[in-house]
């Protein structure tokens, strides 16, 4: 059996471009190589019993989102599938750009119908909070639509978004995790 370590993430963009990131493609190894290698020696001494206190828990948070948007990314068949775009797709994958004006996006798709789906992925174990429409408007402040083309902003969160946010409309879209595996 071949198991894939490592993938290439390509920037979705109208034009292809040479800026690529390499990221561990294999769950475990993320976690491993965050988490256990750099206390392996802790842990195999056994010298702190607060290992997991003291060290782990105060990334746990943000790592959880990394690894949510890591799995939005490696399963976008099936957000473009929740979407109803998956045979419109020309397109997939982050944006990022680094610089003056570095932003991410977490997720994009670029359809044949002149659409493009911003994806914003947040992992919360509570329905996400306002703070999230300020932070894509942001990122929105760095990004060009072509002409032409319309935006779609989309929400990925397993817990949903909260009243507030539903009420206010700003997503076209909002995912949660129930709607990926339908």
């Amino acid at each position: 059996m071949k198991r894939r370590v490592s993938s290439r993430v390509i920037p979705c963009s109208e034009k292809p471009r040479a800026e690529k990131k390499f990221k561990l493609y294999d769950e475990f190894l993320r976690f491993y190589f965050k988490f256990v290698h750099p206390y392996k020696k802790l842990i195999t001494d056994s010298k702190r019993s607060n290992i997991f206190k003291a060290e782990v828990l105060p990334k746990w948070n943000a790592w959880l989102g990394f690894a949510f948007e890591g799995f939005c990314l490696k399963h976008h068949d099936i957000i473009a599938r929740a979407l109803e775009i998956d045979d419109k797709i020309l397109d997939y994958g982050p944006l990022f750009e680094r610089g003056q004006d570095k932003f991410q996006i977490d997720l994009l798709f670029r359809t044949n119908e002149k659409e493009i789906f911003l994806c914003e992925c947040k992992y919360t174990t509570e329905p996400v909070s306002g703070d999230v429409i300020a932070e894509t408007q942001k990122k929105m402040e760095y990004f060009h639509v072509p002409s032409g083309h319309r935006l779609r902003k989309v929400l990925i969160s397993p817990s949903g978004a909260s009243k507030a946010v539903q009420d206010s409309r700003y997503f076209d879209h909002i995912i949660i995790l129930e709607d990926l595996f339908r």
